[in-house]
C-alpha cells in the first residue's frame, strides 16, 4: 500500500511490532490486515471511515487495537464485544489476530458498520457479527454475554462504565483504550464503577510500537455472581 507521506503500510512494520507486543504474526494475519487496510483507505475516499492518515495505519488502526493483549491474555477469551466500532476497529484486528473469536461489532453510525460488514466478507472472516444501535440503549439481546468488551475512543471512563456494564458476562472484563493522563477521568469514574458492580482491575500503561505514544488500558472486571443494578432495573 503506497502512501502520501512517503511511507509504507508494509508488513514488515506490522512484524516488528507484532513482536514488540510479544504476539506472533502468522502470515494469514499479516494478509488480511494487509488487505484491510486497502479496502479501508479505497472505502474512505468515498465515505468518511476514518482521519487516520493511511501511513499511520499500522500503527494507530492495527497495532493499537492489539494493545489489548498487555492487559488481557486474549487466549482464554472466546466472545468479544466492540462497543462503538466505527469501522471495525479494535474488533475486526482482534479477529485477524485470534481467528478463535466471536465478536460482536457495535455503532450507531451505518455506513460504518456496513464497511465492516463488507470487509470481514471479502477477508474471509467467519464469527462476526454486526450490530446497529446505541449501547446505552440495552441491546437486550447481547446483555451478560461477552467474555471481553472493549472500547476505543469511545467517551469518558463515567459515561463509559455504564454503557459497556451489561454487555460483560459473570467472570468477565472491559478494556477501555485510554490516553496517557487519565487521573482525573478515573476519579470521576470510581463511584461509577462500583455502582455498575464492577472491580478495577488495572490500568496497564503499554507503549504503542512505532509511534511514542503510551496508552492507558483501564482493566474492568465483573466478579462471578455480580449484576449491574442498572440492569436489573431494566429486566
Amino acid at each position: 500500500m503506497s502512501t502520501t507521506d512517503g511511507r509504507t503500510c508494509d508488513g514488515a512494520r506490522l512484524a516488528e511490532g507484532c513482536e514488540t507486543l510479544g504476539i506472533p504474526l502468522t502470515p494469514e494475519a499479516l494478509s488480511r490486515f494487509l488487505g484491510l487496510g486497502e479496502l479501508l483507505y479505497e472505502a474512505n475516499a468515498a465515505v468518511n471511515l476514518t482521519r487516520v492518515p493511511v501511513g499511520d495505519y499500522i500503527e494507530l488502526h492495527c497495532l493499537d487495537s492489539l494493545l489489548v493483549c498487555k492487559a488481557i491474555d486474549m487466549r482464554r477469551v472466546r466472545t468479544v464485544m466492540d462497543l462503538g466500532c466505527g469501522a471495525g476497529f479494535p474488533g475486526i484486528p482482534l479477529k485477524i489476530m485470534w481467528p478463535h473469536l466471536r465478536v460482536v461489532l457495535v455503532d450507531s453510525t451505518l455506513k460504518k458498520l456496513r464497511f465492516a460488514e463488507e470487509a470481514c466478507g471479502k477477508l474471509g472472516l467467519g464469527g462476526i457479527r454486526v450490530v446497529h444501535g446505541r449501547a446505552e440503549e440495552r441491546i437486550g439481546e447481547l446483555v451478560y454475554k461477552s467474555d471481553l468488551v472493549v472500547a476505543r475512543a469511545v467517551a469518558p471512563m463515567a459515561r463509559l462504565v455504564p454503557w459497556l456494564a451489561p454487555y460483560i458476562k459473570p467472570g468477565g472484563r472491559a478494556v477501555a483504550y485510554k490516553g496517557a493522563d487519565i487521573e482525573d477521568e478515573m476519579r470521576a469514574a470510581e463511584p461509577v464503577i462500583r455502582r455498575s458492580s464492577l472491580e478495577l482491575e488495572a490500568v496497564v500503561p503499554a507503549a504503542l510500537p512505532g509511534s511514542g505514544i503510551v496508552r492507558n488500558l483501564v482493566a474492568l472486571h465483573r466478579p462471578p455472581g455480580a449484576t449491574s443494578a442498572a440492569t436489573r432495573t431494566r429486566r
